[in-house]
This record gives structure tokens, sequence and C-alpha cells, in this order.
């Protein structure tokens, strides 16, 4: 791996930015199972990446440090963006290595995320009423920074297919706002889920562009914010759905009822509601549902770091083992979108979960 530091810095009004480049090694066209109902026992901890082992000659200005495990990562976890104390973005690779650095400063930096190519990755900022937006190369070779006057706050970025950014604003009224990275404009598009005035619960940590709501009476919907429509609607008779997750094409969904008393999965076309499993009143932090939506993988149960899974269908239950140590909560963990990924994030670093063949 290459150590020497290659600094290039410029002045903008409202923020300095300076991009570091260090590249280190990838793996290639190395490919992993995704994660199923046939290799589900198989799935363990693979690496883990320790945010002290970094080097400490990164910057001109100390050791880089954290206080957070939250990372942005690639649909196949191959490379992943943290942000440190002092906002520096850091990408590394699944090795541990640091493929680049961003350092940025003067401003909330809100959210980091990849494009839908997996080629770029955005940098979602706020200061004084304006959105400072950065979308940079994986590989540093160029980059493109924009500022929006925006009313309202800033909470998450993403984009589709079709290199559309958008970025949900809270205001008065929660919004969409759909950039235009050419003109530094924006179209105002509604938070449709506002309209709805049955539904009770919006649940947490549903991947963008999907909102799901719950109302007292059972009724799921599946919001897509993009469109400002209803892509689907099922009835449940044990609800309101108040945790849970999606899987990667958003046709089911994992959830519990509010006392954390059961587990079930929702085929939204069908409308079918499985029971998979009893819960008996513990508290999961994160659940995930594989692609198939046949397996359920549940992470850090109560403040165990434990990580268990359950066959939908049967409702067999797996003992995985324990993730890593954390100094509280995880920040984050996250099943990478190809399916393949337990990524489990802590103050201290990443560990990655994979099938092991």
């Amino acid at each position: 791996m290459i150590r020497k530091i290659v600094a290039c810095l410029f002045s903008i009004a409202m923020l300095s930015l300076t991009s570091i480049v260090i590249f280190g090694q990838s793996d290639g066209d190395v490919t992993y199972p995704v994660i199923n109902a046939e290799n589900i026992s198989r799935l363990q901890p693979v690496m883990t990446i320790d945010f002290a082992d970094l080097p400490d000659d990164l910057v001109p200005f100390g050791a880089v440090e954290f206080d957070s495990g939250a990372f942005a990562t690639t649909s196949d976890a191959s490379l992943f963006a943290v942000v440190s104390n002092r906002n520096e973005v850091l990408l590394l690779d699944q090795s541990g290595e640091v493929a680049g650095l961003v350092w940025t400063v003067n401003y909330d930096l809100l959210d980091i995320a990849f494009d839908a190519t997996d080629e770029h990755f955005f940098v979602l900022a706020y200061n004084r009423g304006q959105i400072i937006l950065t979308k940079d190369r994986v590989d540093l070779s160029r980059g493109i920074q924009r500022n929006f006057e925006i009313d309202g706050f800033p909470q998450r970025i993403w984009s589709n297919d079709n290199d559309e950014v958008f970025v949900e604003i809270s205001d008065a009224q929660t919004f969409i706002a759909q950039l235009d990275l050419d003109a530094e404009t924006y179209e105002s598009l509604p938070y449709a889920p506002e309209q709805d005035r049955e539904a009770v619960v919006r649940i947490g940590r549903i991947p963008a562009p999907y909102v799901v709501t719950s109302s007292n009476d059972g009724e799921i919907k599946l919001w897509n914010l993009e469109t400002s429509v209803v892509e689907a609607t099922a009835q449940v008779d044990n609800g309101p759905a108040v945790f849970g997750q999606l899987n990667a094409d958003a046709s089911h969904l994992a959830w519990r009822d509010p006392m954390s008393q059961a587990l079930y999965v929702l085929d939204f076309a069908t409308g079918n509601n499985q029971f998979v499993a009893e819960l008996n009143g513990d508290y999961v932090q994160y659940f995930f549902l594989t692609e198939d939506a046949d397996i359920v993988i549940a992470a850090h149960i109560e403040d165990r770091p434990e990580v268990i899974a359950w066959n939908v269908e049967t409702g067999e239950q797996y003992q995985l083992g324990q993730h890593r140590e954390c100094g509280r909560v995880p920040d984050l963990i996250w099943l990478s979108e190809d399916g393949t990924t337990l990524v489990v994030g802590c103050d201290s670093g990443l560990q990655l979960w994979r099938i092991v063949e």
C-alpha cells in the first residue's frame, strides 16, 4: 500500500475541502454467496476492521479518531465510507486498507451515501440554510461540489438508476428535494406519507426511496418517495407494525409488534402475513430479510451482541454467534444490497459477516 499522501487544497466560500488519495488493494472479481435458507448456518464473521489500526500519518493534523461506527457501503460491501471526529470521510476497502480520504470542515456533515452505480459517493452537509453537496468518484479522480439554498433541514440523500438525486428535508412539513446538480436548483416533491391521517408509525431504517407506515388497525403501506405513491397495501390483524425491514426488492417486510412478542414476514403481493417466531419481549436492535425473503436475521438482542436467524417457512432458529464487542449499541448494522454481507459498525471499527464455504 502506498503511504505517501497526495494532497489537493482548494477554498470555497463556505467550506474548505482537502482531498487526499491513498490507493490500496481490492479483491477484484471475488464474489460471495447470497445469504439464504440453504447456507444461513455458515454465516460468520470473516473480517474485522479496527479504526485503531489505521495509519497515523494519513493527515498532517494527527491521528484519525472516531466516535461513531456509522458507515455507508457499496451494494456489494466492497467499499465503505466512514466519518471521523473531524469530519474526515475515509474510504476503506473490505480488507481495511484506506482507499481514499476527503477531509471536510466548517459545516455540519449530515449524511454520506454511494450512488446507484457504486462509482460515486455523496457527502451531504448543511450550513445556514444551504445544502452543500459533494459528489466524487470512488477513485477520487474527479468530483463536483454544489450549493443549494434550502428551507428546512436535510436528513438523508440517495440517488436512483436514472442518476437522479434526492434529499429528504424536514421543515414545518417534510418534503423531498430532487436536486438539479447542473443548475444548483431543486424541485420540491411532497412527502406523501404525511397525507395519511391513519398512519401512526413510520418504521425506521427503511432504505430510500421507500417508507413503510402502519396504522393502529394494522394497515401497512409501502410508499415510494420519488413518485409519491403507495406501491403496496396490506392488512394484518396484530398490528401496528412498529419495527422491521424490507428485503432488497421491497416485496416483503419482516416486522414485529409493539411489545416485541412475535416476528412476522408480510408478502405485499399476496397479503400473506407469515408468523415466524416468538420474541417473548426481547428487544432486537436490527432485523434484516434476505433477498428471497426466506431468512430473517436479527442482530444485537437486548444488550447481547448476538446474531441469530430464523427460517421464515419452518421457524427454525440458528444461533450464529456474537458480533464484535462495542462500547455501546452498534451505531449501524446493515445487510448489503446484494445480500452477501452483514456489516457491523462500532466506534472501534467494522466487522464483516459472510457465508463461509
